[in-house]
């Protein structure tokens, strides 16, 4: 009985050190409350090679505008007027790796570097230029912008950037919030930057994360959320277990095979 006891105590034990966790520090730790905490720029995404884009292309004159646009739908705005909007979509213009795109009517158009918003202006001029529509409005935008989020999140995924703005917060929400083996003063963004990958590290229980260039998030950026030192030494100890384990098997069944061994061989004596 005594024996079973302390076997029970000592298992007992054996759960409870391997079911420890740290405590996360809280968000924004050092922050007062009710004030304002000035943030960084916006800094507006310019269009690279690999980027999908939605263009559309809508005017008073609906007929004008149908060579233009991958798909036009047609409703009522107004009994005495149609007119065309975007719905979603379709298909898009993949840029290549040169940087330009294949329009519609106005042949290659080299897309890379501009914002969606100066490559809406750039459109507009070339139609109104060109003599094509005379009020064209045009709609720009990127439709697989997104971040990856991985490591110590509820779920890994690919977040999709909503007009073109998410911040690391939003992204970290969207894939589930840290766990609470994630290290949430420790976080690792990757961005590319052209020819090369820079690297920042921000500190979420830190108010300075708003004045860090990585606040807003761009499209590609991936962030790594390191699991703490519990869940690393947690993990060693299992791989360990394992490879105690299979030796322990390993052991055994070769001990089986000559004792069995033996027993034949003593038999035939």
């Amino acid at each position: 009985m005594k024996h079973c006891l302390k076997y029970i105590l000592f298992s007992g034990a054996i759960l409870l050190s391997g079911c420890r966790t740290s405590v996360s520090l809280p968000y924004l730790s050092d922050a007062d409350r009710d004030c304002a905490m000035p943030i960084a720029e916006y800094p507006k995404y310019s269009i690279a090679p690999g980027d999908q884009l939605y263009i559309y292309i809508s005017s008073k004159t609906p007929e004008a505008v149908i060579s233009f646009n991958q798909e036009t739908n047609m409703i009522a705005i107004d009994p005495e007027r149609l007119t065309t909007i975007p719905s979603h979509a379709y298909g898009g213009y993949l840029v290549s790796p040169e940087g330009s795109i294949s329009f519609p009517v106005l042949g290659t158009i080299s897309v890379a570097g501009f914002t969606t918003d100066s490559l809406s202006h750039d459109l507009k001029r070339r139609l109104i230029d060109g003599g094509h529509i005379t009020d064209p409005e045009v709609w720009v935008s990127i439709t697989n912008n997104s971040v990856a989020v991985i490591g110590e999140v509820r779920t890994p995924r690919r977040v999709p950037i909503p007009g073109e703005r998410i911040t690391i917060l939003e992204a970290l929400a969207n894939a589930g919030d840290i766990t609470i083996h994630g290290q949430n003063n420790n976080i690792l963004v990757l961005r590319n930057n052209g020819d090369s990958i820079i690297s920042g590290e921000m500190d979420l229980t830190s108010k300075s994360l708003f004045n860090s260039p990585f606040y807003y998030l761009q499209q590609g950026d991936v962030v790594y959320v390191e699991p703490n030192a519990t869940k690393k030494k947690s993990a060693i100890a299992s791989t360990e277990w394992v490879k105690w384990v299979s030796i322990g098997v390993s052991v055994t069944h070769i001990a089986l095979i000559w004792t069995r061994r033996d027993k034949k061989i003593s038999n035939r004596l």
